[in-house]
Formats: structure tokens, sequence, C-alpha cells
């Protein structure tokens, strides 16, 4: 390689993004992913939460592009939401009691969100939003 060449990973002009957001990034188009699914059952049945449903959805797909595009809003909003996530799941986990159903429907979300909470508390992330630390 010359020195006038550059590797092809290189973009030039661009902040790297690294790869703890790629993968909250992935998780929240998930999130919306699996909204999709209500807002189409909503449809056919004239649920009233069709339009919460495609809210969900679209915020949670807006916050994994912005999060793609390391834009600082949707770092808080995923951080909130995330921090809301955590504080609702512990509340119904114990509220209903640490049944083998409530064990399986409620604890993954809140793994997912502590997860992500931590993640977007890491020295990288917060540095690739142009966070304090």
């Amino acid at each position: 390689m010359t020195e006038n060449e550059k590797p092809a990973n290189i973009v030039t002009g661009f902040r790297s993004i690294p790869g703890e957001v790629k993968i909250v990034s992935v998780i929240e188009a998930l999130a919306g992913v699996f909204y999709l699914p209500y807002v189409f059952l909503s449809l056919f049945s004239a649920d009233v939460f069709f339009i919460l449903y495609l809210i969900l959805a679209a915020i949670s797909f807006a916050i994994a592009y912005g999060l793609s595009k390391l834009w600082r809003w949707a770092w808080y909003l995923s951080f909130i939401l995330s921090i809301f996530g955590i504080i609702t799941g512990s509340i119904s986990l114990i509220g209903i009691g640490l049944s083998e159903t409530a064990l399986l429907q409620g604890m993954p979300r809140l793994v997912i969100d502590i997860l992500v909470v931590g993640i977007l508390l890491t020295n990288d992330v917060r540095s690739a939003f142009k966070l304090k630390k």
C-alpha cells in the first residue's frame, strides 16, 4: 500500500461508531419490529391501542436511526426509556410475584434494559456521543 492509499474501512470526515452503539441500535430496531404485529392485529380488531403501538414502533425506529447517526437526543431518549423499563419491569415483577410466567415474560425485558443502560454508560459510548465523562 502506498502512502496515499487508505484502508478501505476508514471513512474520512465521519466519526466512527463503536460496536456497543451498533448493538444498542439493533436492540432498539428490534423493539420497533416487535411492536409491528400489535399494530397489524389492532387494525383488524378495532383496538384503541393501535395508535399507541404505532407511536412506540416509530419511536423505537427513530431511536435506532438516531443512535446509528450518533445523535445525542437518541442517546438520552434510549437511556430514559431504558431506565423507565427497569423501573416498571421491577415493579411488575415485585407486584406479580416471581412466578414462572412472570419470569419468562418480564425478566428478559428487564435484563435487556439493564444491559442497554450499562452499554450507554460506558466511556466509549459516552465519548462517541460527546457526553461528559
